[in-house]
């Protein structure tokens, strides 16, 4: 009797075991959406945006100089977007994005989303003036550029020649009097002996 009492107790106990475990297995985290990933970058800045993801904690962001590299976590909370500073034109960024899923003292995480950004130039905003057969142009400094480059035509719609590159914020060309001339200017760097352009600036129209 004990003998058949004992194996019964055995028995709950096993099946009791049984759908604990398998309980605690069902309950467990389901890994939440991956988010997906946008952004632009201009200058020395990239702005990265994510798309909501219902249900979950967090998301976090991980940068590479190298698509093959190792990833360093440049962001980690829960809005869905973020700046990325000190960049430099013509240098790509590899960046990638999760989403995770606070449980205790663990978090469960999406797969990731990918993207790359190459940043480019800003274009400038060109102003000038003349006088007794002198062209002046001006633009503010383009953050990252070293050098501009400047054309000129004799029609707005050109085309346009290369006249000059310069280092600094102005320019000053010397022009016949009467003359018509249109300008506009765009930003460069060099990057390993790669020449980055801006776009063009907006024309500027100068009679002397």
């Amino acid at each position: 009797m004990r003998s058949k009492i004992a194996q019964s107790l055995m028995v709950i106990s096993l099946s009791f075991g049984f759908f604990f475990s398998t309980g605690v297995t069902a309950f467990a985290a389901a890994s939440p959406d991956a988010p997906q990933i946008s952004g632009q970058a201009t200058n020395n800045t990239a702005t990265v945006t994510f798309r909501s993801v219902t249900k979950v904690s967090g998301y976090e962001l991980s940068m590479s100089l190298d698509i093959n590299g190792t990833y360093k976590v440049v962001y980690l909370g829960t809005k869905t977007s973020t700046t990325i500073k000190a960049l430099s034109v013509g240098t790509p960024i590899y960046l990638k994005v999760r989403s995770y899923v606070n449980s205790g003292s663990k978090k469960t995480y999406s797969d990731y989303s990918s993207l790359s950004l190459t940043p480019e130039f800003s274009a400038v905003v060109l102003t000038g003036k003349t006088s007794k057969g002198t062209n002046t142009l001006m633009w503010a400094k383009v953050v990252g550029a070293t050098s501009y480059e400047i054309s000129s035509s004799s029609s707005y719609a050109g085309p346009y020649k290369v006249i000059s590159a310069v280092n600094t914020t102005s320019y000053v060309s010397k022009v016949g009097l009467r003359q018509s001339t249109y300008y506009k200017v765009r930003a460069f760097t060099t990057v390993n002996k790669v020449k980055f352009y801006g776009p063009s600036s907006n024309v500027v129209y100068l009679k002397s």
